[in-house]
Parts: structure tokens; sequence; C-alpha cells
């Protein structure tokens, strides 16, 4: 009985995340029927590292609250490659294929997620089509944001950047702190605040 309650308590949330990748692909009660086993909501303070870069990790996340980045170690420098916000799904694509993530993921909010456990979803998309078109779904997703952040950078000056951040991510300097902001730019701290400057001159 307290497994029901459970699930019946997190209901809403994992409507969010189903109806959010499926649409109307489906009827809602079959895909909460073929991908609510393998969900759960789970909350983690700032701070968390929710996946380590070297290790695997059998979860992937959809954030309901938070912030969250994605970094690597380069000569023990930290580089930021992403954050994620509300209605982002975040994870490591090579966790998903069974080998060692090479990026880790930490909270910058305490956030609230649901989490999507990796193993049982691989084994089950054999025979689920629902399962099937939501992985399908988010990895579409992935793919392009992945394009976007490769390409969308490459032959830009600084200034450009941090124009076009302003323009297309702005909640990422409300919500995140400079020194991350400016490693994931690709510039130092100090760049970062002079362009700032300039445009308030």
């Amino acid at each position: 009985m307290q497994d029901i309650w459970k699930y019946v308590s997190m209901r809403e949330e994992l409507i969010s995340v189903i109806d959010f990748y499926l649409e109307d692909s489906f009827p809602r009660e079959e895909a909460i029927r073929s991908i609510g086993p393998h969900l759960s909501v789970v909350e983690k303070t700032k701070g968390t590292i929710l996946i380590e870069e070297g290790s695997y990790h059998n979860y992937a996340y959809f954030l309901l609250e938070g912030v969250v980045r994605s970094y690597y170690l380069k000569e023990g420098t930290e580089v930021n490659i992403w954050f994620a916000f509300e209605e982002e799904m975040l994870g490591s694509l090579q966790n998903y294929v069974g080998k060692p993530s090479n990026l880790s993921v930490e909270l910058l909010e305490d956030c609230r997620l649901i989490s999507l456990q990796l193993d049982s979803m691989r084994e089950a998309t054999k025979g689920d089509l629902i399962l099937n078109v939501f992985i399908r779904k988010i990895m579409e997703e992935y793919a392009e944001f992945l394009e976007e952040r490769l390409f969308g950078y490459q032959h830009m000056s600084s200034m450009d950047r941090y124009n076009h951040l302003l323009e297309t991510d702005k909640e990422i300097l409300e919500r995140v702190s400079l020194t991350h902001v400016a490693s994931y730019l690709g510039m130092s701290r100090e760049t970062l605040s002079r362009l700032r400057g300039k445009r308030l001159l």
C-alpha cells in the first residue's frame, strides 16, 4: 500500500515529464503505465554531484526545480559546458550506453528532479513502443542541443558570445555565478566583467 501511495503522490510530476516529451502521441494512461515504473521523484541539495566524471551512473534526470551545471576537468581546471534549468533533461550520454561519464553534473541550487533508471529503461525498450518513442524524443532534444552548443560559438568573438547569451539564455546570467558563466563562454572572469561593464555604459 505504501508503494501505491508513493506512486500517486508523484503522479503529477510523472505526467509533466511524459507530456513534455510525448505530447498527444499516446493515450496518457498507457504512457504512464509504460514509463512510470522507470521514474521516481528525488530531491537533492545544492552542491550535490549527481554524476562524476570517469564514473558510471545509472540515472538521467528531468529537472523540475533548480539549476544544474555540467563540467569536465582540463589540466585541473573546471570547464563548464552547459547549464540546465526547469523542464530540461540532464545526464551523460556515455552513461546511457553503459560507459563512464566524460563529464560531471553538480547542483547549483536545491533541486527537485525526476530520475530515469537507465538499465531498466534500456531493457524494457526491447518490446515497448511507447518507451522507445519517449527515449528517442529525449535523444533528439539532446542531439539538437549538442549541435547548437558545438557550432553556435565557433566563429564568435568574446563580445559576440556574451551578446548571444544575453539574447538567448539571459537566465544563465541571473542564476549562475560569473565564474561559471565565464568558463562556459571560454573567457576569464575578468574579461566577462569588462564586457558586462561595457554593456552598462
